[in-house]
């Protein structure tokens, strides 16, 4: 499924944060999704606490190793 453009003024971390830790992996993807798409200066400390918990936690391989992806672009 491709990614939907993100709105302007649209960004919230506090609801991806949530979405990184919801129990329904389609909503943990589309939160990837919008981390993809978006800065990591921009995402702030709930989301990239949500994501290092993500790694720590996600039983999915696939959506394990995205979370991995995004996680090393803070330290890019």
């Amino acid at each position: 499924m491709p990614a939907a453009p993100r709105s302007p003024g649209r960004w919230s971390a506090p609801l991806v944060a949530a979405a990184l830790l919801s129990p329904v992996v389609f909503i943990r993807n589309g939160a990837l999704r919008a981390l993809a798409q978006t800065a990591p200066a921009d995402w702030g400390e709930p989301v990239e606490a949500a994501l290092c918990r993500l790694v720590d936690v996600e039983p999915t391989d696939d959506v394990r190793s995205r979370a991995r992806e995004q996680l090393a672009r803070l330290d890019g």
